[in-house]
């Protein structure tokens, strides 16, 4: 958080991960990068998340023991699977979401369309 002295208010900039990851979603490339943490050099990989039609997000992918991630082309690959494995169920879901609200809106719709007196009309008289 900055603090802006002219407005008095203060503004949201984005930490250096969220650059990393920023630059990963626009290039739609891995972006590797050697963190320093307690004077130890980490790889941290940002995956993006490529599905058929566009990118979805970024994977950032770290360990609990801070040791290097990506030191081998295997790693790469296998990152390079789970992403896009993950991109697309995420692209399904969203495309799910849209059908969703597609049948929402349409059944909305017919219920609008709907004529009170006409329905009143087809009901059978009670005896």
């Amino acid at each position: 958080m900055l603090w802006s002295r002219r407005r008095r208010r203060r503004q949201n900039l984005p930490t250096s991960s969220e650059r990393l990851a920023l630059l990963a979603y626009q290039r739609g490339e891995t972006v590797a990068v050697n963190a320093l943490d307690d004077a130890d050099a980490v790889r941290v990989p940002y995956v993006p998340l490529k599905a058929p039609m566009r990118v979805r997000g970024v994977l950032v992918v770290t360990t609990a023991r801070r040791q290097p991630v990506v030191a081998r082309s295997r790693s790469t690959a296998m990152l390079s699977t789970v992403a896009s494995l993950v991109a697309i169920a995420v692209e399904r879901l969203h495309y799910v979401d849209v059908a969703n609200h597609a049948q929402m809106e349409m059944a909305s719709e017919r219920l609008r369309n709907v004529d009170p007196f006409r329905t009143v009309a087809r009901r059978p008289h009670a005896a």
